[in-house]
This record gives C-alpha cells, sequence and structure tokens, in this order.
C-alpha cells in the first residue's frame, strides 16, 4: 500500500523590480519544509517575513540573526529548517535580506512545500 501524500504547495510570486512575495495560505497542521526558486530568480540571499495574522508582518529571526538560505541563482531546491517557521501562520518570501533587500528584474515564482505535521 502507498503511503499518502503529506505534503502540499503553493506559489507566490516576487513581482518585477520588488523584493518580497505576497503571501502564503493558511494550512492548519502543515509546516514549511522548503522552498523551489524559478529559473527567473535573480542570485539572491533568501529570506523570510512572518506573520501570524497576516496582516503585520516581521522579519524571521533565528534567535541570533535573521533567518536566511544562501544565495542561490535560478532553480533550486531548497530545504529550510522548519523549527523557525513554528507557530507562524503566514510566510512571505524575500529576496535579500530585511536590511539588504535585492530586487528581482522580473517577476519570478517561489513555491513553498509544506508537509502535515
Amino acid at each position: 500500500m502507498a503511503n499518502p501524500d503529506t505534503t502540499i504547495t503553493q506559489t507566490v510570486t516576487i513581482g518585477a523590480g520588488a523584493s518580497l512575495s505576497g503571501t502564503s495560505t493558511k494550512y492548519p497542521g502543515y509546516r514549511l519544509v522548503g522552498i523551489v526558486t524559478a529559473s527567473t530568480w535573480d542570485a539572491a540571499k533568501i529570506s523570510f517575513a512572518v506573520s501570524n495574522d497576516g496582516t503585520n508582518f516581521f522579519a524571521l529571526h533565528s534567535g541570533t540573526a535573521e533567518y536566511e538560505l544562501a544565495s542561490v541563482t535560478g532553480a533550486w531546491a531548497i530545504p529550510v529548517e522548519t523549527k523557525y517557521f513554528l507557530g507562524w501562520d503566514y510566510v512571505k518570501v524575500r529576496s535579500g535580506i530585511s536590511t539588504a533587500a535585492t530586487n528581482q528584474a522580473d517577476a519570478t515564482i517561489v513555491t513553498l512545500v509544506f508537509m502535515q505535521i
């Protein structure tokens, strides 16, 4: 018997000339485990803004610094440390970090991968 699929995905877009995506949808019982950047992604670190109400967003910190992923170019599948996303219902993806955002030249799609917990 096959195992049930416990992952769902959602795409968010960072607009041309922008550095922050739209808001993810709330998925009760699921947590962010990874992201996939499109081939149109311009070289930049990746960071996140998080919220509990979908309106007020804050830069995601690891406790000592802003949580960021290494700089990537083009299409990559990247795991995230789920522990930093526990307790947050909404996520935005940022190109760059909050103090040094990197605008994307063209609109680019980021796929968020959520796993049921």
